[in-house]
């Protein structure tokens, strides 16, 4: 997937959040500056989550965004990306872009994962939960026009698994 594709999924998936939260929705009291920078992931978790180290974009939003932190890898077929984000779980799950929100298996976090709905819920998948360093969003979203035989959410969530004891507790 060019760079300009994935910055352009990755802008959706942040866009999509960044709408004004409802009067009765949390924030998180972390402030932008003090967010987890996912970049800092070693690169042996991120060979074990599934992606090439060598292929991070450090940038992957196209535009540094306030409330957003992140870094992506490509994969074979996939891009994996590593938020961390101001935004809060309840806010992920209230945002209308996202479907079948539901707990999944991190052990010790409380984890859910969900779909973007556009361009296609059946070519992507996140995991969300909340850090001490701020809401923290993995993301696999397909390359353009790949068939890849794996699910989305496995990848995420075996990408996820990997790179959960490097981040903040």
């Amino acid at each position: 997937m060019s760079s300009v594709l994935i910055a352009a999924a990755a802008a959706t998936l942040v866009s999509a959040c960044e709408s004004e939260p409802s009067a009765s929705s949390p924030t998180t009291t972390i402030a932008p500056e003090a967010l987890f920078d996912p970049c800092t992931l070693p690169d042996e978790a991120i060979r074990a989550a599934g992606a090439n180290p060598a292929r991070r974009d450090d940038n992957p939003l196209g535009t540094k965004r306030t409330k957003w932190t992140g870094c992506s890898w490509g994969a074979d077929q996939y891009a994996l990306r590593v938020f961390a984000t101001t935004i809060s779980v309840t806010e992920f799950r209230e945002n209308m872009n996202f479907d079948g929100f539901a707990p999944i298996a991190v052990p010790g976090r409380d984890a859910h994962s969900f779909h973007e709905t556009y361009p296609s819920p059946d070519d992507n998948c996140s995991i969300v939960y909340p850090s001490p360093k701020g809401t923290i969003n993995f993301y696999v979203t397909y390359d353009f026009g790949s068939t890849v035989a794996e699910e989305p959410c496995s990848l995420v969530l075996r990408a996820a698994t990997a790179l959960d004891p490097y981040l903040p507790r």
